[in-house]
């Protein structure tokens, strides 16, 4: 009996994420052997460009997308994920998965507002955000030269973090050629929240925080809540990696302050998403 095309994508997401699987292990012996300068996610082994080239030839040969949504013929295309260098990335099919999801509720409700990303690095999950909004502007901050110093210090100081990385390995050109719809783009370079000067009045529909750090997701959950539109979101990664506490911290000490809650995705790292209410003021403590 020939198998449908429900049973093939279900195949193919289980070869996916069983290559990804053996991968990340033989990168951690490979880390365990190798200096931190030698040892990276963009340099794809001979088992990655295997399993992507496999994918793709299976994808292409079937019509096959990895993000299978209620339409026939989803909006996503497979080779996005897949043909690229940061292989564990292409690998995270919750967060991917979310952020197509996540769209189609915004577009679907008529949520307004522009799109952002705080915390670009190489500009893989930046080009879906450009791709599942091509019509909206989406503005990137990101110092482009990795880890404010004043940033790591303080996190450092708190025993949050101990990881000697930096994400300095891009640049603006880079991030750029990557994106689909690079008209839509705003470049905002610096340290957030200064970089955010002069984007006072605009509104948001989906923000996506990926810094890692504690100052400035701390900065950026008070500075795009207040101008997050009524059933926007609020994506900050790295909720649940131990790499880097702060951001649970952050997240934590923002939910304090202002009594907003969040849920959680069992993505790689985990991820918090907060939403915003229909009531575009949020009551502190004590006001109720």
């Amino acid at each position: 009996m020939p198998l449908s095309r429900r049973r093939w994508t279900s195949m193919l997401q289980e070869f996916h994420q069983c290559t990804g699987l053996l991968d990340y292990r033989i990168a951690k012996w490979r880390a365990t052997r190798l200096s931190l300068d030698e040892f990276t996610d963009e340099r794809p082994s001979r088992i990655q460009r295997l399993a992507q080239r496999a994918l793709i030839a299976l994808g292409n040969r079937f019509n096959v997308f990895f993000l299978q949504g209620i339409h026939a013929r989803p909006r996503i295309d497979h080779r996005l994920f897949l043909d690229r260098t940061f292989w564990l990335t292409s690998l995270d099919y919750v967060r991917n998965a979310t952020a197509e999801l996540l769209s189609r509720e915004i577009h679907e409700r008529g949520i307004q507002g522009a799109v952002a990303e705080v915390g670009v690095y190489q500009g893989n999950f930046a080009s879906l955000l450009n791709h599942h909004f091509p019509e909206r502007t989406l503005y990137l901050f990101d110092t482009f030269e990795g880890f404010d110093p004043r940033d790591v210090h303080f996190d450092k100081s708190q025993g949050w973090t101990s990881v000697p990385q930096d994400f300095d390995g891009t640049s603006i050109a880079a991030v750029m050629s990557k994106l689909p719809y690079p008209d839509k783009v705003k470049i905002r370079a610096g340290w957030f929240p200064e970089s955010a000067e002069g984007c006072e009045d605009e509104t948001f529909c989906l923000v996506s925080i990926d810094v890692d750090l504690y100052q400035p997701i701390l900065a950026a959950l008070r500075w795009f809540y207040p101008r997050l539109s009524p059933g926007g979101y609020l994506l900050v990664h790295d909720y649940n990696n131990d790499e880097y506490m702060g951001v649970k911290h952050a997240v934590r000490r923002f939910g304090d302050e202002t009594s907003v809650t969040w849920s959680l995705l069992p993505d790689r790292r985990g991820s918090a998403v907060i939403t915003k209410g229909d009531d575009n003021s949020v009551p502190k403590k004590g006001e109720l």
